[in-house]
This record gives structure tokens, C-alpha cells and sequence, in this order.
């Protein structure tokens, strides 16, 4: 299954240059500018990691993000803002914001850590799937 990561942010050109910057990344990247949209997007296609602007008309990236962590559990979201302040970083850290980036973000940065959020996808994904497969081996009841 090939990853795939949602970028939401109102300002189209800032989130096809995150989307380009992405590229780089073994997953799919769809690109959006609004939560309501990135709301309906997932619906249909839950993404594994979804990056999003903070500031947006309409929901906010922080609203955007408990709809997120209620309804996609596994899947993790960065932040991003021009307008970070140490507070702001807390509280998205305390409501399960997987990272936050502040604005301008080194091209490296925002890899390392998208590819950080991919690689804790993967392992969760292996590690169930090696329990499963333990379950499945390991038959206790027949002794």
C-alpha cells in the first residue's frame, strides 16, 4: 500500500511548493486549501500523514486537526504557521499534533520530519502485522 500525505493550506502556491518539496518521499501527495476539503478528502481516502497551515479561513488548521485525531487516529499531522509562538506550539503538541514547523521551514526539515511520521506509520504497521501473524502461528488453545 503506498503512502499517501494530504497539504492543506488557503495559500495554493505555498502548498504545491510543500507538495513539490514532498515529492522527494515514497508516497502519493494531494494538495487542498481548505479543512473542510481536507474533511471530505479523507472520508474517501484516509491519508497517512496530513500537513496543515494553522491560520486558514473557515476551520482552522487546530480545529482541523481534533477533527483529524477523533476520526483518523493512526494518522499523523504537522503543522505549519508563520505566526509561531511557544504557547501555540504547546497546545498543538498537547491535542496529538505530531509536529509543528514554523514558517519559513527549511525544504530539509519539512522531509526529515514528514519521513519521520512515515516511518512510525510503517513500523505501527508492522509491528500489528507481526502480532497478527504470531496470533495466528501460536495456537494455544489445542494443548
Amino acid at each position: 500500500m503506498s503512502a499517501r500525505i494530504l497539504v492543506v493550506d488557503d495559500n495554493r502556491d505555498l502548498a504545491h511548493g510543500v507538495a513539490l518539496a514532498l515529492g522527494k518521499l515514497p508516497a502519493r501527495v494531494v494538495v487542498t486549501s481548505s479543512a473542510e476539503e481536507a474533511l471530505d478528502l479523507l472520508d474517501q481516502d484516509p491519508a497517512d500523514v496530513v500537513l496543515s497551515d494553522i491560520c486558514m479561513s473557515g476551520r482552522d488548521g487546530l480545529s482541523l486537526l481534533d477533527c483529524v485525531r477523533e476520526r483518523w487516529s493512526q494518522t499523523r499531522v504537522i503543522l505549519l504557521t508563520g505566526y509561531g509562538t511557544v504557547g501555540s506550539a504547546v497546545d498543538a503538541m498537547k491535542r496529538g499534533a505530531f509536529d509543528y514547523l514554523t514558517k519559513p521551514f527549511d525544504n530539509d526539515e519539512l522531509l526529515v520530519v514528514t519521513g519521520r511520521a512515515l516511518h512510525e506509520i510503517q513500523d505501527e504497521r508492522e509491528i500489528a502485522r507481526l502480532r497478527a501473524e504470531l496470533r495466528g502461528t501460536h495456537d494455544f488453545h489445542a494443548i
